[in-house]
């Protein structure tokens, strides 16, 4: 199985239903690539389920099938956090301290799981998706937390969502714990 010794965290079924996706549709010549915007900051175990942890089983699932995690906060203490949270693993995490908005135009591979996880801005989610939009490919598999559907303009998302239906063909499915996946067949 998959995910057997995989760490505990919240939102289990979300992550692991993108990550079995974004593996199935990956190229075996290159490493795959994970990018999420906002780290795993808090050490209380509560946090494992309240703010999913995505850091560390993104980091985890890296270290096991050999791919890469970009993980990206403007806060040095939320990396630092992160950090201690995924010890296990860096050594398949780059933890990358600045302004998504700037960073992003520092990241020049391609993206196969992307995960839109920083403030709770749609401008912002909508800034970030632009600036990394050129990055994905036709299998990339992309999830917006805290998004309550592209229809309710609702939650960090919803801005992000709209452009991406406009620039290509991507099919959108709403997950458990106001969570949206995108992907295109």
């Amino acid at each position: 199985m998959m995910f057997e010794d995989a760490p505990e965290c919240g939102r289990d079924d979300n992550f692991k239903k993108v990550l079995e996706l974004m593996y199935s549709r990956i190229r075996e010549d290159r490493k795959f690539v994970i990018l999420e915007t906002g780290t795993a900051f808090d050490t209380c175990k509560s946090a494992w389920y309240n703010d999913g942890y995505s850091t560390r089983i993104f980091g985890w699932f890296a270290q096991k099938y050999n791919g890469i995690l970009y993980t990206i906060d403007n806060n040095p203490q939320h990396i630092e956090t992160g950090k201690k949270i995924t010890e296990k693993y860096k050594s398949c995490i780059n933890y990358i301290t600045g302004d998504s908005t700037k960073t992003l135009h520092n990241i020049s591979v391609l993206v196969d799981l992307m995960y839109f996880d920083s403030a709770m801005n749609p401008d912002l989610a909508l800034e970030e998706c632009k600036i990394i939009y050129p990055m994905f490919h036709k299998n990339t598999v992309v999830l917006f937390d805290d998004t309550y559907g592209v229809h309710k303009n609702k939650g960090k998302g919803y801005k992000a969502i709209k452009y991406m239906l406009e620039q290509s063909k991507w099919e959108i499915e709403r997950l458990p714990v106001n969570q949206a996946m995108l992907y295109q067949n």
